[in-house]
């Protein structure tokens, strides 16, 4: 089952009904994963921030040693990679793989901080909610620093 998009954080206050146009002007790519598949992957740049829509994503950071860690994971509704996205060729520093099949709406991130001809309130709504998105994931990893040093 896929989710409502307007009951997302990134895309919180944007009517239902604007979100298609939203959308169609955005140009985003719809893709599917089977399990196991990686959706990005460590090393190479990404300009797309992702959106669960099913499934489940899991974000795994390898070291040089090869042992693998599980940062975190993305349950519909959520948002991955816009960090890397909003940084012109940085090199993902992790992979993102499906845990389970999961499908994943992508966004250019280009697309989303220019606003179009039309200068719709709707997408201004949008890079308003990417801002609190970034600023709501900078937060939680600052706390998960501040609790792990103070122990």
């Amino acid at each position: 089952m896929k989710i409502n998009l307007a009951n997302t954080q990134l895309f919180r206050g944007i009517d239902s009904a604007d979100i298609a146009p939203l959308l169609s002007c955005l140009g985003v790519i719809e893709r599917s994963f089977k399990k196991g598949e990686i959706i990005l992957a460590e090393g190479e740049p990404t300009d797309l921030i992702g959106v669960v829509l099913s499934g489940r994503a899991l974000i795994e950071y390898c070291d040089v040693w090869g042992n693998h860690s599980i940062l975190g994971n993305a349950a519909p509704g959520a948002v991955f990679a816009e960090s890397y996205a909003c940084i012109p060729g940085e090199p993902l520093q992790i992979s993102v793989l499906a845990s389970e099949d999961t499908s994943v709406l992508f966004l250019n991130v280009g697309k989303v901080l220019t606003t179009c001809t039309n200068s719709c309130e709707f997408h201004t709504k949008l890079i308003r909610n990417l801002l609190t998105v970034c600023a709501n994931k900078s937060l939680e990893l600052s706390r998960r620093i501040l609790h792990s040093t103070s122990k």
